[in-house]
């Protein structure tokens, strides 16, 4: 990914988790986990457009069905099958959010990507782009251990 970088005046996710200072060297990077950094997360809308895109290639990738497209999702961003909790509560998690958002297509159309694979319905795209986000947001994807 790439984004300018003005020194007097960074991206403003950059500090927020901590990227170096541009002006001097860094031999090692401070690590910490605020709630700004967890706001960021939820609220910018580079991540929405992240979680847009990961649902894209979900759907054009993965077969029809829940259990499929979870393990999809998985492998391209943790590079590990879900376990059955994780994939449990991830099915539940989308039965909700397509019912919520078969039911209420205002929020589906906001949610769901603009770029989705032809024929794909706005509450199915806006239903992984909230798996997505799930997804992308898990502490695991965030931080390196």
């Amino acid at each position: 990914l790439y984004t300018y970088f003005w020194r007097s005046s960074p991206y403003p996710m950059l500090p927020t988790f901590d990227a170096p200072d541009a002006n001097s060297a860094c031999t090692r990077r401070n690590r910490s986990n605020t709630p700004l950094q967890a706001l960021t997360l939820a609220n910018d809308g580079a991540f929405l457009e992240f979680a847009q895109a990961l649902s894209d290639r979900i759907i054009r990738d993965a077969s029809e069905y829940d259990d499929a497209r979870i393990k999809l999702a998985f492998d391209a961003v943790l590079a590990r099958p879900p376990s059955d909790f994780e994939n449990s509560r991830l099915l539940e998690f989308v039965a909700s959010q397509r019912k919520h958002f078969e039911s209420n297509p205002e929020d589906a159309k906001s949610a769901a990507s603009p770029t989705r694979p032809a024929k794909t319905a706005e509450a199915v795209s806006a239903t992984w782009t909230a798996v997505a986000r799930v997804i992308l947001n898990l502490d695991e994807f965030i931080t390196r251990e």
